[in-house]
């Protein structure tokens, strides 16, 4: 039989190529001509009907559908019904069982189900041993965080030669300005004011802000546009 990799369900000659030429698929299966497909359909032996429940019930796990390892059959009165989850089979139980205790432990198989449509019953199948099983390695999760941070991160800006004018020193002329100079004494004029210096210099810095936002509400709405421009008049 065919199985759509993409859908991961099981196909007919019959409705392979239907199937394939929805909308959910690629361009290029639709423009495969019927005479063509039923061809290759018939030198591989592709089934035009879906295998029955007897002959699915036991058989090797089909390659292609999804695989549920932790399915669960009804063992009342031979019943046999799978289903995948808990509430699933209490459903069951209320339909095809009521009254008739639901069973606090369940018998566990591995089962397939041939597509999400007319064919969804579930059928117990017989685990291959490559069954893939997800590893709890956060190894790609340290790797993802280190490819952000190296994405995120703000690289300094180092000048490998202290003589190199970059394109802000040419443009203001500092370098220009300051030629001639005492170094350390121009340091020492931007450099931050210690714990003796200007005593009153952050409690006044301070009563400025404060007062700058007391007269926010007061100040007419054309300063306030003025004040917040990027070029300001002399």
């Amino acid at each position: 039989m065919l199985c759509c990799a993409q859908c991961r369900v099981l196909l007919t000659a019959q409705t392979g190529l239907t199937h394939v030429r929805s909308a959910a698929h690629t361009v290029p299966y639709a423009r495969l001509s019927e005479d063509k497909y039923h061809n290759v359909c018939n030198e591989l032996g592709i089934r035009t009907d879906y295998p029955t429940s007897q002959e699915l019930d036991g058989i090797e796990a089909l390659s292609g559908l999804d695989i549920y390892t932790m399915a669960l059959i009804c063992g009342v009165d031979g019943c046999s019904m799978i289903f995948a989850s808990r509430g699933a089979m209490r459903k069951h139980y209320d339909v095809m069982h009521k009254g008739v205790p639901i069973p606090t432990i369940w018998h566990i198989v591995s089962a397939q189900r041939l597509d999400n449509g007319s064919h969804k019953t579930y059928f117990r199948v017989i685990e291959p041993s490559y069954v893939f099983r997800p590893v709890l390695n956060k190894d790609w999760i340290d790797i993802l965080d280190i490819r952000i941070d190296n994405a995120m991160k703000i690289d300094p800006l180092f000048n490998s030669d202290p003589r190199y004018l970059n394109a802000l020193l040419t443009k203001t002329k500092w370098a220009d300005h300051v030629k001639g100079h005492d170094l350390d004494e121009l340091h020492s004029l931007v450099r931050l004011p210690g714990a003796e210096e200007f005593p009153l210099l952050k409690e006044t810095i301070e009563w400025i802000f404060e007062v700058a936002m007391i007269s926010i509400d007061g100040t007419p709405a054309i300063i306030l546009q003025r004040l917040n421009t990027k070029e300001l008049a002399p």
